[in-house]
């Protein structure tokens, strides 16, 4: 016992200037060398270890454990038959190692194993963050390092299996497993298109600074075309940022003369850049900048290119927004301009060019109890080929506001002053326009209590009158025709019991030129926490039919969720005599099968065509280390033809998964239109 504790101290001495300190129930020394035996623990500022066996080379400060040998560090641990640990180099090798990173939640098997210098050297290893028996995926590379300062992962000849099925080969992978910005290949995009044959899209990114990157995204599809789009981004100070996007995708004739294409070139450009200070030094007062500049020679632009969602919209909107608020007034200017890709030219397009606009919020008029706000309001509607109009008004309001009956009731009595002038530069469209409008409203918001329930009820009356002078029709904005003496009723209710929900209920009564036109009602009852119903009616009385019905049930459990709706609208057209109708039948299920996987679906059956459309029908599958989703669903996207913008429905299955903390790839094979094109992508 002397004999070990005078060991200890004397081994504890010589090495201090490491800070490591060795024990062992025995030991023996020849020379140089330590030979320590059963129960060895090292113990150091950094790590802590301990081994069956044990040697010590006094001489090169090399420490070997043997058998059944534990390691843990701050952030990782390691089981291993053999480590070889230069005190003096500050490196480690193992042999049949076992080794987890308890940050990043991954675990590693490999034969031999080195670390030096913040560099994990592998040889033939097997990585995943599943359970280590049988796990859901890894990862089998021949050879790989992993950079602890950069978090930089790079593996050779990788064969990535589901269970023990191999599923795909990488010749080579690198990974970075932190979430910081760093220059290098994303995860590419390949697709198999029966019209397109074979997709495929390689990103790049470039961390510039930690201010600003550059991604570029290079993509060919073999039988269409090929093009290049990339996307710009900076942070030009703490209040303001820029980006920039833009790309060229060049067709091949063959396709262009098969789809009937427009174009067989799609090229744009898209701008944004948004601020909240430019003049303003003030910490009381606000602005804001804002420019979002898109130009495009065709939709298909936005359909090539990743950087967007699939559109159908032909029509794109550029923004150019200013705001300044200082105490109660506010100051905009707006611009925006129209692209509308249905037609040859923007020539005949109406462009708000621009629109200047003040607001001076609600303010007591000195120390009456009169309030008032006021509203002006500058519009320049250009186009090329026809007449332009500039368009100023002015609205003023003025407010009485008085609480009866012990404030049981509150009266709202308002005066309205609008004046518009209209200047054409034809100047045949002139005119001058002034507008009064009358009203007063009752209205008030009553709670009782019950024993365990609760009631509130709202209601609201409003009676206005507008006279004054009507616009005349024209094609830059919507007119509003005065009208006679109106009101509408507003009425809404809630009822609670111990706090929980019972029913929701409002009404609200129309009028147009003094007689009933529609009468509105929403309601919504609760018959327990996990059963409710809703419905929203909207009747029209001059036809004395449903202009709009929903009605909707709803039933949610812990591990399941119902939905049923049935829909119909009968809405007319500002531009047409003849009414559309739609009719549809909703139906959304969600279950959740056990504690990872769950089904979902949704749809719309149209009553009309006799079709489902926007269906979805899907699988998801939740766990710590992996994470998938199968869904079959619709979507709409459009083509610009020589016929003009032409749209068409994709139907598919989409695919994608995530593996913590890798990341993750997405597959799906569609069927486009109705040409039984079939699509694969992931």
């Amino acid at each position: 016992m002397i004999k070990k504790i005078l060991f200890l101290l004397i081994f504890c001495v010589f090495v201090n200037a490491q800070k490591i300190q060795i024990m062992a129930s025995s030991f023996e020394k020849n020379n140089n060398l330590l030979f320590l035996n059963n129960n060895v623990v090292v113990i150091s500022d950094n790590y802590f270890a301990k081994a069956k066996r044990a040697i010590y080379n006094e001489e090169s400060k090399v420490l070997e454990l043997f058998e059944d040998v534990f390691i843990n560090s701050q952030n990782a641990n390691s089981i291993s038959d053999y480590a070889r640990v230069d005190l003096a180099n500050k490196s480690t090798e193992f042999k049949n190692v076992f080794l987890s990173d308890l940050i990043l939640e991954l675990w590693l098997k490999s034969n031999h194993s080195c670390y030096t210098n913040n560099v994990l050297k592998v040889d033939n290893s097997i990585l995943s963050s599943c359970e280590v028996d049988n796990p859901i995926w890894s990862f089998k590379f021949s050879s790989g390092e992993y950079n602890q300062e950069s978090k930089d992962l790079s593996i050779k000849n990788v064969i990535f299996r589901i269970k023990n099925i191999p599923v795909f080969y990488f010749p080579y992978l690198r990974i970075n497993m932190d979430n910081t910005r760093k220059s290098g290949f994303l995860t590419p995009k390949i697709a198999f298109k029966s019209n397109e044959a074979i997709f495929y899209e390689q990103p790049y990114f470039w961390a510039i600074s930690h201010r600003q990157d550059l991604e570029f995204r290079p993509q060919i599809r073999t039988n269409r075309g090929y093009g290049l789009f990339f996307n710009y981004r900076l942070i030009d100070s703490e209040y303001s940022s820029f980006n920039l996007s833009s790309g060229f995708f060049k067709e091949r004739q063959a396709y262009v003369f098969k789809e009937d294409l427009k174009y067989d070139s799609h090229f744009g450009v898209n701008l944004v850049y948004a601020s909240d200070k430019i003049f303003n030094n003030s910490q009381d007062n606000q602005e804001g900048l804002y420019l979002n500049y898109l130009y495009l020679n065709d939709i298909d632009y936005l359909n090539l290119s990743s950087f967007y969602n699939k559109t159908s919209d032909s029509v794109v909107t550029s923004r150019l927004n200013y705001f300044y608020y200082q105490n109660n007034n506010y100051y905009g200017a707006y611009v925006k301009y129209y692209q509308d890709l249905s037609k040859e030219d923007q020539k005949d397009t109406i462009q708000e060019l621009p629109n200047i606009h003040y607001h001076h919020f609600l303010t007591k008029f000195f120390s009456t109890p009169f309030l008032y706000k006021a509203d002006f309001n500058s519009t320049y509607y250009y186009r090329q080929n026809d007449y332009t109009l500039n368009r100023f008004n002015i609205n003023l309001p003025i407010f009485f506001q008085k609480s009866l009956f012990n404030n049981y009731l509150n009266l709202l009595l308002k005066e309205e002053v609008e004046l518009n002038y209209n200047l054409s530069s034809n100047h045949k469209n002139n005119d001058f326009l002034s507008n009064f409008t009358h009203s007063a409203s009752l209205y008030t918001s009553l709670y009782s209590k019950y024993n365990n329930y609760l009631h509130n009820i709202n209601f609201a009356f409003n009676l206005y009158f507008k006279n004054g002078h009507n616009d005349t029709i024209n094609p830059f904005y919507l007119v509003e025709q005065n009208e006679k003496l109106n009101y509408y009723f507003e009425f809404s209710e809630l009822l609670y019991k111990n706090q929980a929900k019972l029913f929701k209920h409002f009404l609200k009564f129309y009028t147009q030129d003094s007689k009933l036109k529609f009468i509105g009602n929403e309601m919504n009852i609760y018959f327990n926490k996990h059963f409710s119903i809703f419905n929203s009616t909207l009747f029209n009385t001059d036809e004395e039919k449903i202009q709009n019905f929903f009605l909707q049930g709803s039933y949610n459990r812990k591990d399941y969720s119902i939905n049923a709706g049935y829909f119909f609208n009968k809405k007319k057209d500002i531009l047409q005599s003849n009414y559309e109708l739609d009719k549809f039948l909703s139906f959304g299920v969600n279950y959740d099968i056990n504690l990872y996987n769950s089904i979902h679906a949704n749809t719309w059956y149209n009553l009309k065509t006799k079709k489902l459309e926007n269906y979805n029908l899907g699988f998801i599958h939740k766990r710590r280390c992996i994470n998938f989703t199968i869904d079959f669903k619709e979507s709409t996207s459009s083509k610009l033809t020589q016929k003009g913008v032409r749209s068409y429905k994709e139907r598919g299955i989409y695919f994608s998964f995530n593996l913590y903390p890798i990341g993750g790839v997405k597959y799906n094979f569609t069927l486009q239109g109705n040409k039984d094109e079939y699509d694969y992508d992931f």
